[in-house]
């Protein structure tokens, strides 16, 4: 039976299956840009291992593939909101 932290890498990888799929449609865009967020520590949960490195991972391949990535670890709601407000006018000049 899996655990909780294997069915997340195993949506960690059809995830990031997904966006190499999409990520050649996008390749005309003018500028491309991301917000990856990786959050290990849960209040209300225990905390994840893998998150993090996961994120790592997704924006060193999103770099790769033009993308102007910023990235947020352990956010919580103010950090996220703040990080989405830092992504507004970049994104809107795409």
């Amino acid at each position: 039976m899996n655990t909780p932290l294997q069915g997340g890498r195993a949506m960690t990888r059809w995830f990031v299956a997904f966006i190499l799929l999409v990520l050649p449609s996008f390749a005309l865009a003018a500028k491309r840009v991301a917000l990856v967020v990786g959050n290990s520590a849960y209040e209300h949960a225990g905390n994840l291992t893998n998150p993090r490195n996961d994120a790592v991972d997704l924006a060193v391949v999103l770099r790769r593939f033009g993308f102007d990535v910023l990235e947020g670890f352990d956010l919580n709601k103010i950090a996220f909101d703040a990080a989405l407000k830092r992504l507004r006018p970049i994104a809107s000049r795409v």
